[in-house]
């Protein structure tokens, strides 16, 4: 089959399979830019137009699609492979930098004259660069120059510690203001409703009226996450946003 493709993204490198034993696969998506990822890891490819096309818009950044950073090379893959070696896709036409180049993202915390900040940056540079630490050099010039003491430095490595604090957070604020609470989890429980639903026999009266209140409930919590933003008032009242799931016996959602 002729129409096999590898796709590679400035600054991003080439989709390549990373072992990972829980998935069905026995691997997931990453770029090749990842420093966690082995640098002779297997390229992937796509097999299809409609694979190729799905990766593409939700696997990859608007950014990189409109600055025309984007190059999809054609392989011959008669026999179906799944995958092909880094030699094989530079053979193709795939640029040898991108397994020479990675991308780290980096949380920094510390102590202004302020009081406490956090920053975040990243930083590129080359796997032996990134072998030698320079990223941290980067990182300890970025709080000098912002003159932060107590400073502490969390890497990919290191972001669940970040996340969790986060998460916390978070919660913490959707509970002390309840119409933001009350919005997202109009999201949540429209979300089970409709992965509960047997789409079998569903008339085209209740379809309407499950997207009506999807889309409802989106635009509220959109409009929530603004307020807690601090862009603008929201103009739900809880009454307005209460919910109460579609049981299977009436024909739309119920809001109340």
């Amino acid at each position: 089959m002729e129409n096999s493709t590898i796709i590679e993204v400035a600054n991003l490198g080439v989709p390549v399979q990373h072992p990972k034993r829980n998935e069905p696969t026995m691997f997931e998506w990453r770029w090749s830019s990842d420093p966690e990822v082995d640098v002779d890891a297997p390229v992937h490819v796509f097999k299809t137009a409609n694979e190729l096309k799905r990766f593409v818009h939700l696997a990859v950044q608007k950014q990189f699609i409109d600055a025309g950073c984007m190059k999809i090379i054609p392989i011959t893959n008669p026999e179906q492979r799944s995958s092909i070696t880094r030699e094989e896709a530079i053979d193709a036409g795939a640029d040898r930098k991108h397994w020479d180049w990675v991308r780290l993202a980096m949380a920094i915390s510390g102590n202004s004259r302020r009081g406490p900040m956090m920053d975040t940056i990243e930083w590129a540079g080359t796997r032996e660069e990134y072998q030698e630490g320079l990223y941290l050099q980067e990182a300890f010039a970025h709080v000098k120059n912002r003159e932060w003491t107590n400073v502490n430095i969390f890497t990919p490595a290191e972001s669940k510690y970040v996340q969790n604090a986060a998460d916390y957070l978070n919660e913490h604020q959707r509970q002390m203001r309840p119409q933001l609470r009350a919005a997202q989890e109009m999201v949540v429980r429209l979300e089970d409703v409709v992965t509960s639903l047997n789409l079998d026999n569903i008339n085209e009266e209740r379809a309407m009226g499950y997207l009506r209140e999807i889309q409802k409930a989106y635009h509220a919590r959109d409009q929530a996450n603004r307020m807690a933003n601090g862009s603008h008032p929201i103009s739900q009242s809880l009454e307005d946003l209460a919910y109460e799931p579609a049981s299977t016996a009436t024909s739309t959602p119920r809001m109340h």
